[in-house]
């Protein structure tokens, strides 16, 4: 509530304020180094200009100018607008900590106005500042703070943990955050209530280290280690591509079979006609004979085509087995076609 009704008029008068640093430098700012005052300067106006920039304020940006232009000249105007950045990107804490050393360090200098605003301001924040206290695994950690606003922005922050404790400030709402260390990551989802208190332990499972080219040889059902190139425990595709073989057999066979009685029938109707003159007596015989040869012909079609499907499918199996050594006890499947039958015998 109050960042829509007390932080705009704030924002104005801090950026006032700094626009002017040119013109109203301090007798101590003038002594300082000529190179870094300047620099110094130049970093402020980039973040005067990201602040004002015509597509929305890039805090973010601007925050890092700011810093910079602090760094240089120890401005109390960079330090107030670096509060500001620090409060548009929902760091509580840090921005508290900015407000309260802009206070100190502006003293006498700021309009009584201006003061009065950002007093208000500082203990608005201080009220709904959440005290989150992250104990980690190792110093070190990133850690990146994610929350969604009311206006479905999403807002994220990342924080650097020197020590395996850190605590931080934040704005009240639904948080996710995420704990990086070199042993894997942590995730921590929380809605922060305004103004309280909440610790949280990240308990964060070692990441597998992947090996290649170095790995342990497998061990057998033998505890004798596996050959280069199997895979111990996977499926051996030797069995069902014999096995397809087996079945390309038995279509072959079976469309065979059908064949020689498809032409057995029709040579048996062609027998009861002399050429073209077929007897009208003989005409039901005849019509049958010619119906079985049909009838047997497209069952001697379905078995070849399947058998040429089971042969291919045999090829491909044995292709991807990659031609593996032949086992001490192999599978063996043998195919036989009689006279008037077919079938498949092995042993597996």
């Amino acid at each position: 509530m109050f960042s829509k009704c007390l932080m705009p008029k704030a924002s104005v008068r801090l950026v006032a304020l700094l626009v002017a640093l040119a013109s109203a430098a301090r007798a101590q700012e003038a002594q300082q180094d000529p190179a870094k005052y300047e620099a110094g300067k130049r970093a402020f106006s980039a973040g005067v200009a990201l602040l004002q920039d015509p597509e929305g304020a890039r805090y973010e940006e601007a925050l890092a100018q700011f810093g910079r232009a602090y760094e240089l000249t120890n401005s109390w105007k960079a330090l107030g607008n670096m509060a500001l950045c620090l409060f548009k990107l929902e760091r509580d804490g840090e921005a508290i900590a900015a407000y309260e050393k802009y206070l100190q360090v502006a003293a006498s200098q700021l309009d009584a106005g201006d003061r009065a605003q950002v007093e208000r301001d500082l203990l608005a924040l201080k009220a709904q500042v959440v005290s989150v206290k992250l104990e980690l695994p190792e110093a070190g950690a990133t850690l990146t703070d994610e929350r969604t606003d009311g206006r479905g922005n999403k807002i994220v922050n990342e924080y650097s943990a020197s020590s395996p404790t850190i605590e931080l400030g934040l704005h009240p709402g639904r948080h996710t955050i995420t704990a990086k260390t070199s042993k894997g990551q942590g995730v921590f989802e929380a809605r922060l209530e305004p103004g309280s208190s909440v610790s949280h332990k990240f308990e964060i499972s070692e990441a597998k280290a992947a090996t290649s080219g170095s790995a342990t040889p497998q061990a057998t059902s033998f505890g004798q280690p596996a050959a280069p190139g199997d895979s111990a425990g996977g499926p051996d595709l030797r069995i069902p591509a014999y096995a397809s073989f087996g079945v390309a057999a038995i279509g072959i066979g079976f469309g065979t079979l059908f064949a020689l009685k498809s032409h057995s029938s029709r040579k048996d109707a062609d027998a009861l006609c002399n050429g073209d003159n077929c007897p009208v007596s003989k005409h039901d015989e005849i019509e049958g004979l010619q119906q079985d040869a049909n009838d047997q012909g497209r069952l001697a079609f379905i078995g070849f085509v399947a058998g040429g499907v089971a042969a291919a499918t045999g090829v491909t199996l044995l292709l991807v087995s990659g031609g593996k050594k032949e086992p001490a006890k192999q599978a063996s499947v043998a195919p036989w076609v009689g006279v008037a039958s077919a079938g498949l015998t092995g042993r597996f």
